[in-house]
């Protein structure tokens, strides 16, 4: 039997992840964006907890690259305790190195908007 103390704190786990997701924004005026995201969901399999899953998504600049990315982010976060989109990796890592975006990455995961020193 489950203690109280227990229930209790699923219910906060799961209030607490409805609290902390924010949807990314998507515009919807993108033709064809809600056909591909169940194709995109289906080949991360997130269901799946016996491995991980990778999908790249390539393609001229402008067809829609990255707002395919943040409306699969949508649609898949809450099945996930921590969650970050960082956007723009190229340019970042260029700009700021690769620790900044793992700094960035841990900081997100963590819920700690503070600077994480790797």
């Amino acid at each position: 039997a489950e203690s109280e103390c227990e229930f209790t704190e699923k219910i906060v786990k799961t209030v607490s992840k409805w609290i902390h997701h924010t949807c990314l924004y998507v515009s919807d005026q993108v033709v064809g964006l809600e056909s591909q995201i169940p194709e995109l969901n289906l080949l991360l399999d997130v269901e799946s907890s016996d491995r991980v899953h990778m999908v790249g998504i390539h393609g001229i600049g402008g067809i829609g690259k990255t707002t395919l990315a943040r409306a699969v982010y949508n649609s898949i976060a809450d099945s996930f305790e921590g969650v970050c989109f960082l956007g723009n990796v190229r340019e970042n890592s260029i700009t700021h190195g690769l620790v900044y975006l793992q700094q960035m990455l841990l900081s997100k995961l963590v819920g700690d908007e503070r600077d994480i020193k790797l």
